[in-house]
């Protein structure tokens, strides 16, 4: 895990951790990230205490770790807090105000700067309008082709 990941200080002293802890019997840590990492001792001789000579080491992501939910916001609150900068506000308090960064608040600026509520949900109909036409136009390109195919064949 740490071979893979050297700049992350807190997976190095978990290893490390973990190969004083796996002294005795195999061992499993798991970092801050959701990275397991499984230690177990290569012991030679059978004298007490045997001898380690190395650690086999096993690093994986812990499957239930799951990533932070990202919060969705429609149309219509995007708008609504967009609006809120028209009101004199400022960005910082606007995006303080509604937990989200500078830089979202300046996309969404971009993408629905002076959109009302009202264009707004016809964009979003366009939009879905859109990807419909787009995924018949995919179907029908695939069937031509198939057909040219078939045809281009002699038999």
């Amino acid at each position: 895990m740490a071979n893979s990941n050297k700049s992350c200080a807190q997976c190095l002293q978990i290893q490390a951790k973990l190969e004083e802890e796996a002294q005795i019997k195999p061992k499993t840590l798991k970092c801050f990230a959701g990275l397991c990492d499984s230690v177990a001792p290569i012991r030679v001789g059978w004298s007490a205490p045997p001898k380690i000579v190395s650690f086999t080491e096993r690093g994986y992501r812990d499957k239930q770790i799951t990533s932070m939910k990202r919060k969705r916001y429609t149309t219509e609150q995007i708008i609504t807090i967009l609006r809120q900068a028209d009101t004199g506000k400022t960005v910082q308090e606007i995006c303080r105000g509604n937990n989200l960064s500078e830089q979202t608040f300046y996309r969404w600026r971009k993408k629905y700067g002076n959109l009302e509520l009202a264009d707004a949900k016809r964009f979003k109909e366009l939009e879905k309008e859109n990807t419909e036409l787009k995924k018949l136009l995919a179907d029908q390109m695939l069937k031509n082709q198939v057909l040219e195919e078939t045809l281009s064949k002699k038999w």
